[in-house]
């Protein structure tokens, strides 16, 4: 009797062994996933934060160049009619009598 209470318990302790190996199994692949969600993650959001510092970089410049083109304006009465279109373009217009072949020291 007690031979077969302990077959069936020893059993009963294997099936619970391989449950809990699958259950550790699963919970490895889950948190590799997890783990991998959060690199990405991670990557998404330096690519954003990197984003947002030259946006505000831009902002700063493009203000910086409209308030020295207005004091140049009040200061020199200057017309000037047209800004450049983008801080790429490093160039000094003619309309400013300065040569185009300049750059642009703002």
């Amino acid at each position: 009797m007690f031979i077969g209470l302990h077959d069936q318990l020893k059993n009963s302790l294997d099936g619970f062994s391989k449950t809990l190996e699958d259950f550790k199994g699963q919970l490895g692949t889950k948190l590799a996933s997890v783990d991998k969600n959060i690199r990405n993650l991670d990557k998404k959001f330096n690519k954003q934060f990197d984003q947002l510092s030259h946006k505000i970089d831009d902002i700063y410049e493009r203000a910086a160049t409209l308030a020295i083109i207005n004091r140049l304006r009040a200061d020199h009465e200057l017309d000037i009619r047209h800004l450049p279109s983008s801080l790429m373009d490093r160039r000094i217009p003619t309309y400013l009598g300065i040569s185009s072949t300049s750059t642009n020291p703002i």
